[in-house]
């Protein structure tokens, strides 16, 4: 039973990665954008025209601003598969403790678990 929720728990982990990493990493991204733009207008400041300033501090604030737009859904969206994973690994092992539990019990009575006849000829 370990071994099958442990493939199953690789199944539902399998692209849980890729938005842990656009979370993670799009925030860089956008305050690398940010500080490019800012960069630019401070070069821009030696023109001494405002237009040219204010539109190196406008791309510095839409890098910022698309940072966090992909930032923030994605770790939500992160969070959201995450605890459904959680979820359903514990019911995973609470079905599992059930079933042997069972098997326990059956046991216990004297039920047990006959062994086929192919088995028995052995």
């Amino acid at each position: 039973m370990q071994s099958a929720k442990a493939r199953f728990k690789g199944l539902l982990d399998a692209r849980l990665s890729v938005l842990g990493t656009i979370g993670a990493n799009a925030p860089f991204i956008g305050l690398m954008g940010t500080v490019l733009g800012v960069i630019k207008a401070s070069n821009d400041l030696s023109a001494k025209d405002p237009d040219k300033i204010m539109f190196g501090v406008f791309q510095a604030l839409i890098a910022t601003a698309v940072g966090l737009f992909v930032a923030i859904p994605a770790v939500v969206s992160y969070n959201f598969f995450l605890r459904k994973v959680r979820t359903a690994l514990a019911q995973i092992d609470s079905l599992a403790h059930l079933v042997l539990a069972n098997v326990h019990a059956a046991e216990h009575r004297g039920a047990g678990i006959q062994a086929p006849q192919s088995a028995k000829a052995m």
